[in-house]
């Protein structure tokens, strides 16, 4: 499969390089510094910029929400599969819900093959999550993960759909559940594809965490 010539839609490695300044952005948050723009000390709502959580959670001065940062990680969800063929509906209408909050989207497939999913980015050190963070290395996602199952999984099941929640958090940890999710996804791909669609759709989702750019940060130095 190594002398494969790749269809004209599948990105290279060269091609799913992160850009030099999403790079730098996820290994600052990976190591737990702050992000910020050379000589700037302050974000623009006057919060010191010592805290690395702060520009994650800050929108007041550029509103970039979690909002933004779920729908546009979504759509480079998206993006990825239909670049590998992959049919997608996104908030799909077809499942009974009482609350009529829908999953984020799902993957269509042959059959009773399809995907559904339920994207969120949580923040471990965040008071809610702390306690899950403190148990074991990824439990906030992990509990954010098992919180999407109990509201979605009952009722993909009713249409013969797999649901399978992506919980990412700030810090870059991914719930495993992900991985298995997009083999379940990939799994009507040709062998010499899958990989290359699970490498690219963990690249969207691993810059999840970055997507609070430096037009966030202030002027104040």
């Amino acid at each position: 499969t190594r002398n494969k010539k790749l269809p004209h839609h599948v990105r290279t490695p060269e091609d799913m390089r992160f850009p030099p300044g999403a790079f730098v952005d996820y290994i600052r948050y990976r190591c737990a510094t702050p992000l910020t723009v050379p000589g700037c000390t302050h974000c623009t709502c006057g919060h010191a910029l010592t805290d690395p959580e702060h520009p994650l959670l800050c929108s007041a001065n550029h509103g970039y929400t979690g909002t933004h940062r779920h729908n546009d990680t979504l759509h480079d969800l998206r993006r990825v599969a239909s670049n590998y063929g992959i049919a997608t509906e996104v908030e799909p209408t077809f499942y009974q819900t009482d609350d009529l909050r829908r999953p984020d989207i799902t993957f269509i497939s042959h059959g009773d093959r399809s995907v559904v999913s339920d994207l969120t980015v949580v923040n471990p050190l965040c008071t809610t999550n702390r306690v899950h963070s403190e148990r074991e290395p990824g439990g906030a996602a992990a509990h954010a993960a098992d919180a999407k199952s109990v509201k979605h999984e009952p009722n993909a099941r009713a249409v013969h759909h797999r649901f399978v929640p992506f919980a990412i958090e700030t810090h870059g940890h991914q719930d495993p559940r992900i991985r298995q999710g997009l083999s379940n996804v990939a799994r009507d791909l040709e062998p010499y594809l899958r990989m290359a669609f699970a490498r690219e759709a963990e690249t969207a989702l691993a810059t999840a965490v970055a997507k609070t750019t430096n037009k966030a940060l202030c002027t104040a130095s």
